[in-house]
């Protein structure tokens, strides 16, 4: 038959003092688990709002204010890339990086500010946070603008442009702003879209140079 030892004073006291010695213990841990991870959730919370809300916009559409003079292309571009938060890509043998220019510009679109900087020979491509510069050939053309109605001013998405010669198109994207590169000429751009009556547009020079020619600030006319 077995027998419950009667526990001594000397026992029993070495006992209490190991249950508050590790009472103590999980006492001192307690803070150092709950209190740093409110800070630092945030923390990334509020480091990640401003990258989220140029993730969700166009490299191309985002918006820089610009004002320099004569300053060399490649630290203008830089600036340009660092105010939107994306990187430029392209080969250093297609624009000359030191060739000093003069800038000034308004809460205007990424595309606009770097056509400005860089001229009407170059064309751009987005791939992902990147920037792609390509140099057109001699003898490519680019025309290229935003569509959008004349009574409310709203950029079209999903509109057609096309040259009825060359069978050159491009269709607007959710920005309103289309893209053509041909190596023949194109005096005119037929515009179609649903619900909307078929316009036609008048392609004019800027410059003496065919690389020039582009379409600026054209509109469409609604049925009623």
């Amino acid at each position: 038959m077995l027998r419950n030892k009667p526990i001594n004073k000397r026992q029993r006291a070495r006992g209490n003092k190991q249950a508050a010695k590790g009472k103590g213990q999980l006492e001192s841990l307690l803070p150092f688990t709950r209190l740093p991870f409110t800070p630092c959730l945030l923390l990334l919370a509020l480091c990640l709002l401003p990258f989220n809300t140029f993730a969700q916009t166009s490299v191309l559409e985002r918006n820089v204010t610009l004002k320099v003079q004569n300053e060399p292309v490649g630290n203008v571009l830089k600036q340009i890339s660092q105010q939107a938060n994306f990187y430029f890509s392209y080969n250093s043998n297609i624009l000359d990086a030191s060739k000093k220019v003069s800038v000034f510009a308004e809460s205007q679109s990424v595309r606009g500010v770097t056509r400005t900087v860089l001229g009407d020979n170059y064309e751009f491509k987005e791939k992902g946070n990147y920037l792609i510069i390509r140099k057109l050939k001699t003898d490519e053309r680019l025309i290229g603008g935003y569509i959008s109605d004349q009574k409310t001013g709203e950029k079209l998405s999903n509109v057609t442009v096309y040259d009825k010669k060359s069978l050159k198109s491009a269709t607007t994207d959710k920005f309103g702003y289309y893209e053509i590169v041909s190596r023949e000429a194109i005096k005119e751009l037929s515009v179609a879209r649903f619900n909307y009556g078929d316009t036609l547009l008048q392609v004019r020079s800027e410059t003496a140079t065919p690389q020039s020619r582009r379409v600026v600030a054209v509109r469409t006319d609604s049925r009623t």
